[in-house]
């Protein structure tokens, strides 16, 4: 490593101060990103409902940015930003084994969203899984 390395006052308080600033933000932008996400999750839903084509732009164009979304509420809760919550959860439940209720409910309400039997486990990507 090169550099001086030690932790100044001057650099910890600076730290310290973007943190105050940064966190507020990034809550409220994660939480307009969540509102956002949560109304294309809605509009698929609707589109599944109305049993819209899957090859239909609005269909497609509403899927990508809600796999976008899904990536980036995983890299939100600490997981790898190439990894949907949904493969998260598929790694859980069917390779760890360790399925727990609101996993499994979560994955089911995803399929209906996905049109996928078997979302979770359909979206698990073993060569991104972090263990």
């Amino acid at each position: 490593m090169e550099g001086n390395t030690k932790m100044t006052f001057k650099r910890y308080a600076l730290n310290l101060a973007m943190g105050v600033i940064v966190l507020p933000l990034a809550i409220v932008v994660f939480s307009l990103f969540f509102l956002f996400g949560l109304f294309l999750a809605m509009l698929l839903l609707i589109a599944s409902l109305l049993h819209y084509p899957t090859s239909h732009k609005f269909y497609r164009h509403t899927k990508n940015l809600s796999i976008g979304l899904d990536q980036l509420g995983n890299a939100s809760i600490g997981g790898n930003p190439d990894v949907t919550v949904s493969g998260r959860l598929g790694y859980i439940i069917y390779y760890k084994k360790q399925p727990k209720a609101i996993y499994v409910i979560i994955c089911k309400i995803l399929s209906l969203f996905f049109r996928q039997s078997r979302h979770c486990l359909e979206a698990v990507e073993l060569d991104e899984v972090n263990t």
